[in-house]
């Protein structure tokens, strides 16, 4: 009991209120008005007053640190643009919501100020709050402004499906999207002025490349018309598979959009395809050599594949047995 006077600074007196926040058992510690104490300390209530039996070291545990959240600076921005956050209780390892969205690039300049990169957010009025260790502010306001992305040049300004394409332009973001001929292009290795995209399986001719940033397109013209050659897809090996396993096709000129045929029936195609591989899900066909056919814009690749035989699934007939004894399961 001294031992817990010294460490809170003050007696225990019957009616002292005194926060207990932990019970302890063997292997626990104790924990009044934010004081730890080792294992094997104990907490009791009667006649009127707090008995405490300390054993060991007590350490001081210190409340969680709120962060809190004053101002935004500026309080419009676009999608990109870097905020300053004042506020107090910033440290290392603080992260930032914007509209539900995460925030990148969070730099915390002191404890009552950092920096951070707007998301890729619907424009109007959004929610920014600051959480660290699990403790999250208050929020403040911030009015993100509509980012309407341009296209300026392609890099080749002529390309076939499977082809990558650099797009150079203004205000890309992260979870930008792009489409070439309407059709959806996958998106890499975005600046805030240059991004890459693999040309899908579109017509042959006159595209034009268009970038959307959150919810915004970007307006054609020269600079965004693509010149798309025919597709010159090939395989050069499909894996084994039986029915209803993946096959992986491998090859050349493969692009999104591109469809798969095995032994004549069409076969799904799973996830997104690359400009040297497509994964299908082998359909209902006869085990054995069966054709692979893979079609990019009307172009069409043929190889070959082995169908195995499927594996039937293990069926049980009897099982015997006794408690606590060996159990003998009978099937094929």
């Amino acid at each position: 009991m001294n031992a817990f006077r010294q460490i809170l600074g003050f007696s225990l007196s019957a009616f002292m209120v005194v926060l207990v926040t932990s019970f302890p058992s063997q292997a626990q510690t104790v924990r009044i008005n934010n004081v730890d104490c080792a294992a094997g300390s104990s907490v009791s209530f009667g006649n009127n007053q707090i008995n405490v039996t300390a054993t060991g070291g007590c350490v001081n545990q210190a409340p969680p640190v709120v962060p809190t959240l004053a101002s935004l600076s500026p309080v419009t921005a676009a999608p990109g643009a870097t905020v300053t956050a004042t506020g107090t209780n910033f440290a290392t390892g603080a992260t930032v919501s914007v509209g539900g969205a995460a925030a990148s690039n969070v730099t915390v300049t002191n404890s009552t100020t950092l920096t951070f990169t707007v998301p890729n957010v619907n424009a109007g009025a959004q929610s920014v709050s600051v959480t660290l260790n699990g403790q999250t502010s208050g929020t403040q306001t911030l009015t993100v402004t509509a980012l309407v992305p341009t296209v300026a040049s392609l890099a080749p300004t002529s390309a076939k499906p499977g082809d990558t394409v650099t797009v150079t332009g203004t205000n890309f973001v992260t979870g930008a999207t792009a489409t070439v001929g309407g059709v959806a292009a996958p998106v890499s290795s975005v600046t805030a002025t240059t991004l890459n995209v693999l040309v899908p399986a579109v017509a042959a001719g006159a595209q034009q490349v268009v970038v959307t940033v959150s919810g915004n397109a970007s307006a054609t013209g020269a600079g965004s018309t693509l010149t798309v050659t025919a597709a010159t897809p090939a395989i050069t090996s499909v894996t084994s598979a039986s029915v209803g396993q993946s096959a992986t096709i491998t090859g050349t000129g493969f692009a999104p959009g591109a469809t798969v045929t095995i032994g004549g029936v069409a076969a799904t195609v799973v996830g997104t395809p690359t400009a040297t591989s497509i994964v299908a899900t082998v359909p209902s066909v006869a085990a054995g050599a069966q054709v692979v056919n893979v079609t990019v814009a009307g172009v069409q690749a043929t190889g070959a594949m082995t169908v195995s035989a499927a594996v039937p699934a293990p069926t049980i007939t009897a099982c015997t047995g006794t408690v606590n004894s060996s159990l003998s399961i009978t099937g094929t």
